[in-house]
């Protein structure tokens, strides 16, 4: 037993009655024992001598023979939004299934703040990064791309960077497409930054469906303020406040949907009677609020983008990857 307390590598051998360099080709198989190195009877018996013993590989002698951590950096706006705490769960069992460690910080909106982040994590030596607040022309990202240091983008679009995101022009096409249906004359949209590619292309998405159907999208308010509640109640209170209220409102998530209802309700309106609303996303709080929204696969989205890493640290060159989605029409709209 090292001075530690921690089973060695060796003596893990000397116990299994193999060499290090077995035990070692075995515990980094992901195949099990079903590995190429030993027979199935001998690698089951080093990975139960593991487990009985706790052993556990030393990280740091992995990485200086490997130079690889086996760190993934994953940076998110924030983590108390089932949207990014749903892609999370999937980055997070992608990168266990793949060897990986997933260390995970936000930057609250803030891009100071996550400048500062993507760079702690590159001098804590992370093998790539999965960016989740990245803008469609983003300085970070290039710089990344520049020096051939491994990234994808989640969530959205970035450049000419790798990344996972799902088809929101298509889901915003899908939502004015419903609107036509249902006969709304007068359509407002809540979107955020001209920089996210989550809202340019769905908004974008929901007015060529209108224009497609010679809808006068020049007659759509269009209020650029966030992907909040707080912000979808301050773009609801200034459609309110104009001089004729909109028919049907699609916000470009359900967060700031949720916003747009509370303000529509406390003004003693009705929904969908006087109001219509939609959002994006399909979160739990949609399907409570019987809300009308585009469904999309968080988890798998979270799950992809670490499969596109690991493909990149493998030096190949993986292809962007664009997720469906599809319209789930409830009572709101």
């Amino acid at each position: 037993m090292s001075p530690l307390g921690r089973m060695t590598l060796k003596e893990l051998a000397t116990m299994a009655g193999v060499t290090p360099s077995t035990v070692s080709r075995v515990l980094n198989d992901p195949a099990g024992t079903g590995t190429k190195w030993a027979s199935p009877e001998t690698a089951q018996r080093i990975l139960d001598l593991a487990r009985e013993t706790g052993y556990a590989k030393n990280p740091h002698a992995a990485s200086l023979r490997t130079k690889r951590s086996g760190l993934l950096g994953i940076v998110f706006p924030r983590l108390n939004d089932y949207v990014y705490s749903s892609m999370y769960e999937g980055v997070d069992e992608a990168a266990t299934a793949n060897g990986y460690f997933a260390m995970v910080t936000t930057t609250h909106e803030d891009p100071e703040l996550r400048d500062i982040r993507v760079r702690q994590l590159v001098e804590r030596r992370v093998d790539g990064i999965v960016l989740s607040d990245a803008q469609l022309d983003d300085p970070v990202v290039e710089d990344l791309r520049a020096r051939d240091f491994p990234i994808v983008v989640l969530n959205r679009r970035s450049g000419l960077a790798v990344s996972c995101v799902t088809d929101d022009y298509r889901g915003g096409y899908l939502m004015g497409e419903h609107f036509i249906q249902q006969g709304y004359e007068s359509i407002a949209i809540i979107a955020a930054s001209n920089l996210i590619s989550t809202s340019v292309d769905r908004r974008d998405g929901c007015l060529a469906a209108l224009r497609d159907r010679d809808f006068d999208t020049d007659s759509v308010r269009v209020v650029h303020e966030g992907f909040t509640v707080e912000s979808g109640a301050r773009a609801m209170t200034k459609l309110l406040e104009s001089e004729t209220a909109p028919r049907a409102v699609f916000a470009v998530n359900d967060a700031s949907a949720l916003g747009a209802i509370g303000v529509i309700r406390e003004r003693g309106l009705r929904i969908p009677d006087d109001i219509a609303v939609a959002g994006y996303n399909d979160t739990p709080i949609a399907r409570a609020l019987t809300l009308t929204t585009v469904t999309t696969p968080l988890h798998e989205m979270g799950k992809e983008s670490v499969k596109l890493l690991d493909k990149l640290l493998r030096k190949q060159q993986p292809e962007s990857v664009l997720l469906p989605v599809r319209l789930t029409v409830r009572d709101s709209a």
